[in-house]
C-alpha cells in the first residue's frame, strides 16, 4: 500500500489526473572520452550517463480526480489524500479522500491493469 497527496498544478482547477508511469530497466551508454592517470590507468572523463524510459500505463484512460470546489493553490496543499494498492487480479486500486469536505471521491477504483 502506498498513500500520496495530490495537488493541482492551477487555481481553479476542477479536476486532477492520476496518471501511471513504469519506468524501464536503467541502461549504460559507453564511455565516450577516456583519459589516462600517472599509474596508465584508464580513467573516464566523467560519470557514465544514465538512462531512463517512463511509459505512461494508462494515458488513453487516465482516471481524473474531481475538485469540488475548485483547487485553490494556496488552500490545497494536503487536500486530496490517495492510497494505492495491487489487488489479486492485478489491478492498481486507488481510493481518494478529499479533507476539505471530508469526502471519500474514489473508493477502490481501479486506474490499471499491471
Amino acid at each position: 500500500m502506498v498513500k500520496k497527496w495530490l495537488k493541482g498544478t492551477l487555481d481553479g482547477q476542477s479536476r486532477i489526473g492520476i496518471l501511471i508511469y513504469e519506468v524501464s530497466r536503467v541502461r549504460r551508454r559507453g564511455l565516450e572520452l577516456l583519459s589516462v592517470d600517472r599509474q596508465g590507468a584508464l580513467l573516464p572523463e566523467g560519470p557514465a550517463a544514465t538512462e531512463f524510459d517512463y511509459i505512461c500505463l494508462n494515458e488513453g484512460n487516465p482516471t481524473f480526480v474531481p475538485a469540488e470546489p475548485a483547487i485553490k493553490l494556496d488552500r490545497d496543499k494536503q487536500r486530496f489524500h490517495a492510497t494505492f494498492w495491487v489487488d489479486g487480479n492485478r489491478r492498481l486500486l486507488v481510493t481518494v479522500v478529499d479533507h476539505l469536505n471530508s469526502k471519500v471521491l474514489l473508493e477502490g477504483y481501479p486506474v490499471v491493469r499491471l
